[in-house]
């Protein structure tokens, strides 16, 4: 058996599944028992996390998991089979393929017809029953091969009729091939069987939403209403612009305008034996261009306190208008609130300022840059003088305390003279 390597590249952008469970394995054996119909068994266990795509060399081409095909004329074909497993959100994993070479034998015809229905069983949707209705030469032994579609098979003599029990939920092809002892003749009849496995978890899921425009440009606001929604339940938005989203109540905001088609997928997992309940619902939404409401000019001030020059008053100045709200972060990881605000920083340095107004829906940022300095000594400093006087001359005596080295002095005598001297 061949390996298909080049078939990898074409094939990892196929389709989407439904549940992951385990790595790609394209092997596959081949049962026709000397005639023209040909039964495919994959090697991998059927699963609905894997893809199945088969070539049976004569033009047809099947994607069942174990499909049965007669070929109609005999010769050597070459059946390619390739398969992908994707994980629960329809992502490709792994892919794989190989091939055979097959030999169809041109066998002599003869005057049995294979012939069988299904009848399910006590009303159980997996157990089914086939009854053959075949017919055959009397007189000549018939073996009877019958192949479930899920890779299992199973051997009568004559008219039995088995009985078989599907483990996964799916449509197989069932096929009862039934040929001589010696292999002389023979027929193959094939019909398509829908198995259904009971889900221990109830499919009662209703999914519904409404899809609103808001007041920002191209943005549609989503909200989920679904009935009897579960936890462990997946939810998949599809926007109708080839992006998903996976939130309860998604927000979306589209690129340019038009008409979108919006839809829930929800998925609910039971056990590995069962496939999953799926449901969908879809609306279709508009969308116009929004005129954008928000067109104020936010803008600001401040003053650094002569008293103290860590602080610093902030004042909004964006315009009058009672339902504004401001706040305030003052780039020293605190924050505050108010048109106007003292704040007063805990060192120098240089701080970036942001005020957001907010009026109704409209947001409203600006920010400026703040430098304070403080002085790096302390100001214990207190100025008092003395003087005498001689008539109208003055002597003025710096009796200050905590003066020193250093110091600038200045006086001023009222009659607009000045002295930077000591003691004047």
């Amino acid at each position: 058996m061949k390996k298909l390597y080049f078939l990898l590249l074409l094939l990892t952008g196929l389709g989407m599944g439904s549940a992951f469970a385990q790595p790609c394995d394209a092997q596959f054996a081949i049962s026709n028992n000397g005639l023209n119909t040909v039964f495919f068994i994959p090697s991998a266990t059927p699963d609905s996390s894997i893809r199945h795509y088969w070539n049976f060399g004569d033009g047809q081409f099947s994607t069942i998991a174990s499909p049965a095909h007669t070929y109609a004329n005999c010769g050597n074909y070459v059946v390619i089979h390739a398969t992908q497993t994707v994980n629960p959100n329809g992502l490709v994993v792994c892919a794989d393929s190989s091939w055979q070479t097959l030999n169809i034998a041109c066998n002599t015809p003869c005057g049995a017809q294979a012939f069988f229905v299904a009848s399910m069983v006590n009303n159980q949707p997996n157990v089914y029953q086939f009854v053959n209705n075949s017919t055959i030469t009397p007189g000549v032994p018939f073996v009877c091969n019958w192949y479930f579609g899920d890779g299992t098979s199973a051997t009568t003599q004559n008219l039995s009729s088995p009985t078989h029990t599907y483990t996964n939920a799916g449509d197989y092809i069932v096929c009862l091939s039934i040929s001589s002892a010696n292999n002389s003749c023979g027929d193959t009849f094939c019909i398509n069987v829908q198995v259904q496995v009971p889900n221990p978890t109830p499919c009662n899921v209703v999914p519904s939403f409404t899809a609103t425009p808001t007041s920002s440009p191209n943005t549609i606001a989503i909200n989920n209403t679904s009935l009897n929604l579960q936890a462990g339940d997946s939810l998949v938005w599809t926007f109708g612009d080839g992006t998903y989203g996976y939130n309860l109540n998604p927000v979306h905001t589209y690129t340019s305008l038009g008409v979108y088609t919006i839809c829930l997928n929800i998925y609910r997992f039971g056990t590995s034996d069962t496939i999953p309940c799926v449901r969908q619902v879809c609306n279709t939404v508009t969308v116009t261009q929004v005129p954008n409401p928000c067109t104020l000019t936010p803008r600001l001030n401040y003053t650094v306190s002569p008293a103290n020059p860590l602080a610093v008053v902030f004042n909004n100045t964006t315009g009058q208008n009672v339902l504004m709200t401001t706040s305030w972060y003052f780039g020293d990881s605190t924050t505050g609130t108010g048109n106007s605000v003292t704040h007063i920083f805990q060192q120098s340095g240089t701080y970036t300022v942001c005020m957001t107004a907010t009026v109704g829906n409209c947001v409203y940022d600006t920010c400026v840059s703040v430098t304070v300095t403080s002085n790096t000594q302390p100001c214990n400093v207190q100025a008092n003088f003395s003087y005498t006087n001689n008539g109208s001359q003055f002597g003025f005596v710096n009796t200050s305390a905590g003066y020193s080295a250093g110091d600038s002095i200045r006086w001023s005598f009222s009659n607009g003279l000045v002295s930077n001297e000591l003691n004047p």
